[in-house]
């Protein structure tokens, strides 16, 4: 079972001031975790001048709310104004990418889920929910006809926590790239025998084929790095922003494209306009999204259309340097696209 001891994308930490926070990539400071607010503390609403969404979350005899649109860049300019009004501590200047994230500081952690850990507990549980127990049944489904053993698994979302209600997703976690690719066929497989049926939701959902419908329940499947598979160390590298591109490109590595961020090696690259030219010892080797929306949407020999900011990448301890570029960067709309 993969445990506790780093911090992984997708990891749940409610800090000792009562937010929720998703952990986000693997790559950390020695004190403190990158991560994304997802619940907010209902007793400090009015702190916020926001609108929320009209459903709270129950964690013990804590409750929770959500911001109707988490994610807009008005939203997050309100929350970062009340954090760094009130609770400056989960702010931080991150001197290697140039920009201000959210951080939790290992001091302010109050208890941490887990996905490996959380579906372990769920197992072990006496009596689980309806909902949990469809949890048990399609992940030991899924195990079974995969042949990745339970100790590759993990719960996300709600259902990791105990916030969930009867009408709440089921959010699974698979731990490895090779464990994700055995997966994500048995699935295919278990559609063609009605055994459960895809999910296409958005545009992204016919590229990533990562979501469902398992007894008319919703699922959703996404890859997680074993610790054998975190390659680089936080602040190995500086990240300097240059301009933003619109272009495409050839992939010609995907097997890191499961994974938040996920990484696409690309070679050749097209500009749509003027203001795209690069020469070319500036075209990017990587295409990198920090959106989860395009984890998994490319694969080896596809051409992408993509949209988002140039980066150089410098080596902090050697002399190599390097291109990519971001999608989610923050500016503007950005995107990965199969041509």
């Amino acid at each position: 079972m993969e445990g506790s001891q780093i911090h992984r994308d997708g990891d749940i930490i409610l800090t000792k001031d009562h937010f929720i926070f998703y952990v986000f990539g693997y790559e950390h400071p020695s004190d403190k975790v990158i991560a994304y607010l997802k619940y907010v503390p209902k007793e400090i609403e009015t702190e916020f001048r926001l609108d929320w969404m009209n459903f709270e979350w129950d964690l013990g005899d804590l409750k929770f709310i959500r911001p109707q649109q988490l994610y807009s860049p008005e939203i997050f300019k309100e929350i970062r104004r009340v954090f760094k009004e009130k609770y400056p501590y989960y702010l931080y200047r991150d001197l290697f990418i140039g920009k201000t994230v959210f951080v939790v500081p290992h001091d302010k952690i109050q208890e941490k889920f887990v996905p490996a850990v959380q579906l372990q507990e769920l197992f072990n549980k006496s009596g689980p929910d309806p909902l949990e127990q469809e949890a048990i049944d399609l992940i030991q489904l899924l195990s079974q006809r995969s042949k990745v053993p339970l100790t590759g698994w993990g719960l996300h979302g709600s259902l990791s926590t105990g916030m969930h209600v009867k009408d709440s997703d089921i959010d699974i976690a698979i731990y490895g790239a090779q464990n994700f690719i055995k997966v994500k066929k048995t699935v295919f497989t278990l559609s063609k025998e009605k055994k459960l049926a895809y999910l296409n939701e958005i545009k992204s959902d016919e590229y990533r084929m990562n979501k469902g419908l398992y007894k008319k329940r919703k699922f959703v499947f996404n890859g997680i790095r074993k610790k054998e598979e975190i390659k680089n160390l936080y602040g190995q590298c500086k990240f300097s922003a240059i301009r933003p591109l619109h272009f495409y490109c050839d992939v010609v590595n995907s097997l890191e494209g499961m994974f938040r961020p996920a990484i696409y090696e690309v070679e050749e690259y097209i500009p749509t306009d003027d203001d795209s030219l690069l020469v070319k010892t500036h075209w990017p080797k990587q295409v990198v999204s920090m959106i989860g929306e395009f984890r998994d949407i490319a694969k080896k020999g596809d051409e992408i259309e993509v949209q988002g900011m140039l980066e150089r990448v410098d080596e902090i301890t050697g002399s190599e340097s390097y291109y990519r570029v971001v999608v989610g960067s923050g500016k503007g709309k950005e995107f990965i696209w199969p041509v």
